[in-house]
C-alpha cells in the first residue's frame, strides 16, 4: 500500500467510527424523546406519574448527550481513544 492510500483509509476508518458513536446518539435520543419515545411510556407504565413528568425528568439526560455530541463532532478522536488504547496493550 501506498502512502496516500494509507491515509485515505485512516481517514475513513476515523470517520466511519465517528459517525457512528454519533449515529446512536441520536438514536437514544430518540428512544427518550416525544413522540415516538418508546422508553417513555415503558417507564410511565410502570411508574404511576404523568407522562409530562416522565419527559420532564429526561431533560438532563438529553443536556448530557447534547454535549458529548458536540464534543465528538468537535474532536472526533475521542470516538476512537478507547479502543485504540485497548489495541496498544499486548
Amino acid at each position: 500500500m501506498n502512502d496516500i492510500e494509507q491515509i485515505v483509509i485512516g481517514t475513513l476508518q476515523g470517520l466511519i467510527s465517528s459517525t457512528a458513536f454519533i449515529l446512536v446518539l441520536f438514536i437514544e435520543m430518540g428512544q427518550i424523546s416525544p413522540p415516538i419515545g418508546i422508553n417513555l411510556f415503558v417507564i410511565q407504565s410502570i411508574w404511576t406519574g404523568r407522562l409530562s413528568d416522565v419527559v420532564m425528568g429526561t431533560i438532563p439526560f438529553h443536556l448530557i448527550m447534547f454535549v458529548l455530541l458536540a464534543l465528538l463532532v468537535l474532536f472526533p478522536e475521542l470516538a476512537m481513544w478507547l479502543p485504540s488504547r485497548a489495541a496498544a496493550v499486548p
